[in-house]
């Protein structure tokens, strides 16, 4: 069995606006693919970002990634970049496509579904950040109708939006990409520190929509058996609840991450872990709903799935300290 990734960044455009954000995409889900423990050999991983992404270019680039696999092979894609809807039909735009002439200059979403369809690859995983990437999940005559039309099994398609949307750009990344990039570090672990691509999609899913009323992804999958791992996050050594011998403190300052507790999930602002199997999580200013729920499960003394950073674990709450802090505008 051999994993193979090909991943598009449409970053440069002749006849539009470029997106550069799309290199930071790419690049971080190339890391993940080879971050350790990892099913992906870099011989294996294909980018194409800047000027080299032209049609010509990518579209044999797509031929040979689907034509020429084996039946154990495989195949991740992922393309970031713009997306075009013209007479009701889906094109991913190059680095050479031309809006007045998008037959000849861009690269029909059908296209890619139909190589999606005929490969003899055993599994494929799809990922689209573009605007009216739905398109490639729908049948093109029914505007209502989405999923793709797969054969075969073990065939994942994710796309950032339905055909008629937008895909929103932010933060360095885009919406779709940002959030498939924390649930693949983490974020989308179950309690066992595994990801399959159900609940990737499940979270990427809920976090999008959460944000953006008029984005929702898009998932079509036709694989049998148990769910496909995507990545298995795996726990630092002296970790499991509760038993191993106390490590050094560790403090990160990272503003803005997320972590899972339960079926909490929100922004912290600082993470400790004072001792092997023991966290701490300092959240400024939660919104009374988030306190609620916190002094909630801890009142209940349960256990909970807690997925922060890197790793997950089982863990009860044991302690929650508020402290009320005044804010001053300068």
């Amino acid at each position: 069995m051999v994993y193979k990734a090909l991943l598009i960044a449409v970053d440069q455009y002749l006849n539009t606006s470029p997106l550069p954000n799309t290199v930071n995409d790419v690049s971080e889900i190339k890391r993940l693919l080879l971050e350790p423990p990892s099913f992906f050999k870099k011989e294996n991983v294909e980018v194409f970002q800047g000027n080299i992404a032209k049609r010509d270019i990518l579209h044999s680039a797509l031929t040979s990634f689907f034509e020429d696999a084996s039946p154990n092979d495989i195949l991740f894609l992922f393309w970031a970049g713009h997306g075009f809807l013209h007479n009701n039909e889906g094109y991913f735009v190059p680095f050479d496509g031309d809006a007045y002439n998008p037959e000849d200059s861009m690269i029909k979403m059908t296209d890619v579904r139909d190589l999606i369809d005929h490969t003899i690859a055993s599994t494929v995983l799809a990922f689209f950040d573009t605007c009216h990437s739905g398109a490639i999940a729908r049948n093109i005559q029914h505007e209502m109708v989405r999923g793709l039309e797969v054969k075969g099994s073990g065939k994942v398609l994710i796309a950032a939006c339905t055909s008629n949307q937008w895909a929103w750009d932010r933060n360095g990344h885009g919406a779709f990409t940002d959030y498939l990039i924390r649930g693949l570090e983490g974020e989308a672990a179950d309690a066992n520190g595994e990801i399959d691509v159900y609940n990737l999609y499940s979270y990427v899913s809920k976090k999008v929509a959460e944000e953006f009323k008029d984005q929702t992804p898009v998932m079509k999958s036709t694989l049998t058996g148990k769910p496909l791992l995507l990545k298995r996050v795996v726990k630092r050594e002296g970790q499991s609840f509760g038993t191993s011998p106390a490590i050094e403190t560790k403090i990160v300052n990272s503003s803005g991450a997320y972590f899972w507790l339960g079926d909490l999930t929100c922004e912290y602002d600082e993470y400790r872990e004072p001792k092997a199997g023991t966290y701490e999580l300092v959240l400024k200013n939660p919104d009374s709903k988030t306190e609620r729920t916190l002094k909630l499960m801890q009142q209940n003394s349960g256990q909970y799935a807690l997925s922060v950073r890197n790793f997950a674990d089982m863990v009860t709450i044991e302690n929650i300290r508020v402290e009320s802090q005044k804010e001053h505008s300068r």
